[in-house]
């Protein structure tokens, strides 16, 4: 078990260059590890600094390995992005993640982000999630912006089950009816009278 609060983090520009970010609540990068029942919330994650990025996330920002997984997790928060793989809780995966919440909203000036997952590097398991936070892109496109996950890199396939998203999630700042990666739109009566 492990949990903060209050998170305020910054990117800045390294005096090196060349360095790729990866940015989280709670971890930056994990290989081929087992996260679970970790909890950020407060969280003010600003990265707008730096050259690339390999993952941005409200608790982990890069999840690789084989073998890895995250689950029993979750995010509240903000965070403000210049970078795909920009996610609520996780940046960019290519680790399986079930039973995970967020509130995150997320906003970048890129795309390839979404509430939960910005980007899956390889094919993995998605199952038993729901995101309430807007997600933004400044591209104004809702191309490679998930309500749950933003897009798959190169040959990644996303296997999801029993991902839902909150009906009043805002999408680059609108209302939308559209479920788009979502397998429904939850309202308030759903969340408070049955489990998901």
């Amino acid at each position: 078990y492990c949990s903060a609060s209050g998170v305020e983090m910054e990117s800045a520009d390294s005096e090196q260059g060349g360095g790729r970010l990866a940015l989280g609540g709670l971890l930056g990068r994990a290989e081929s590890s087992t996260v679970q029942r970790c909890f950020v919330s407060d969280l003010l994650l600003t990265a707008r600094a730096g050259s690339a990025a390999d993952g941005i996330g409200g608790l982990a920002g890069y999840l690789t390995g084989n073998g890895g997984k995250l689950q029993e997790c979750y995010a509240q928060g903000t965070i403000d992005s210049s970078f795909s793989g920009t996610g609520g809780l996780v940046g960019i995966s290519g680790n399986s993640i079930s039973q995970v919440w967020t509130d995150v909203s997320v906003r970048s000036s890129a795309s390839g982000i979404g509430g939960i997952l910005g980007s899956a590097e390889k094919s993995l398991s998605f199952k038993s999630a729901f995101a309430a936070g807007e997600v933004y892109s400044q591209t104004g496109s809702l191309d490679n912006v998930g309500r749950l996950y933003g897009n798959e890199l190169g040959n990644a396939v996303v296997t999801a089950s029993r991902i839902y998203a909150y009906e009043g999630q805002l999408m680059n700042g609108q209302s939308v009816t559209d479920r788009l990666d979502a397998l429904a739109l939850l309202s308030i009566e759903d969340l408070s009278g049955s489990s998901v």
